[in-house]
């Protein structure tokens, strides 16, 4: 299960689980796989990102993935950030 919340609802689902039978994985990476800081330099220079913050999307854009929504979403909060108290 990736989540406590994934966890309790399949035991409230199947009553015939044991609580100890079902545990929480959480999704994550190796730091073996982390990226350097000249990784991130190097990524950042060939894109032309400068210093800005960024959202990278891997996957595809399909409606179901709500791409769109994601990028609104961050252009609204980085406007909110902007605008003065």
């Amino acid at each position: 299960m990736p989540s406590a919340a994934t966890r309790d609802d399949v035991i409230a689902l199947y009553s015939d689980v044991s609580e100890n039978r079902v545990d929480v994985i959480p999704h994550g990476i190796k730091p073996a796989t982390q990226p350097t800081p000249a990784d991130c330099e190097r990524v950042r220079t060939e894109y032309a990102l400068g210093e800005s913050p960024f959202v990278l999307h891997v996957g595809t854009i399909q409606a179901r993935k709500n791409v769109d929504k994601i990028i609104r979403a961050v252009q609204a909060a980085a406007e909110e950030m902007r605008a003065p108290a």
